[in-house]
């Protein structure tokens, strides 16, 4: 369905191929919107987990990747799928989410520094965000992520993730300090583990349940922001 909104996915630390990466965006797609997932990985990541046994075989990568720079790399994987929807598809309004270390470039695609070169970034939703595990990686302070975004963010924690970054924390209050910001909100899925979004068991009913949710709460947000 053609529209003139687009979402930009950014994968967990598996990598684009594993999990229910193309699943979630085949279900924004079918919402309506344009959506991307840029490998940021550049291949690294093998398509479908092995063996637990071979599992540390891919930590090397896994390293890696995670000191994938913002400055250089990453910022400039984001900046040209940006340039493709916005150039040559028309694109007026992107979202972005990320799951896991997906959470980390949706944080700095929405920075004031980005959105004011890329005005047509609105907003950006993270679910088990890893924000505090990236930035060390790169040499930063979390805090100083979360006080640069410049847009609204929906944040969906698991009972998993440090308690700065589920509702009434830290990550909640810095989020809502500007007017421009007033709309953003944490939220928290206490009986799911961290990754459950993307990883989670889906023959289980109550772990499908939170995921349904986890999905309609994304698009309630999105369509605040991106209509």
């Amino acid at each position: 369905q053609k529209s003139n909104a687009a979402i930009i996915l950014a994968h967990d630390i598996g990598g684009p191929m594993n999990g229910r990466h193309v699943e979630v965006c085949d279900q924004f797609a079918a919402a309506g919107y344009t959506v991307v997932m840029p490998d940021l990985f550049k291949g690294s990541m093998p398509a479908g987990m092995p063996p637990w046994y071979k599992v540390p075989l891919l930590l090397p990568a896994a390293v890696k990747n995670l000191r994938r720079r913002w400055k250089g790399e990453v910022e400039e994987d984001i900046s040209t799928v940006l340039e493709h929807l916005t150039t040559d598809l028309g694109i007026e309004k992107v979202g972005t989410i990320g799951f896991c270390y997906g959470a980390w470039v949706v944080f700095k695609t929405c920075s004031n520094e980005m959105v004011t070169r890329q005005q047509t970034i609105r907003c950006g939703v993270s679910m088990h965000p890893s924000v505090h595990s990236v930035a060390p990686f790169q040499g930063e302070d979390q805090w100083d992520v979360v006080e640069a975004v410049d847009r609204p963010q929906l944040v969906l924690s698991t009972g998993g993730e440090p308690k700065e970054w589920k509702p009434g924390g830290r990550v909640e209050k810095l989020l809502v300090r500007k007017d421009s910001m007033a709309s953003s909100s944490v939220g928290i899925f206490p009986d799911r583990l961290h990754g459950f979004f993307t990883r989670g068991d889906v023959s289980n009913a109550d772990v499908r349940r939170d995921m349904d949710q986890g999905f309609q709460l994304s698009l309630e947000f999105f369509a605040r922001h991106l209509q």
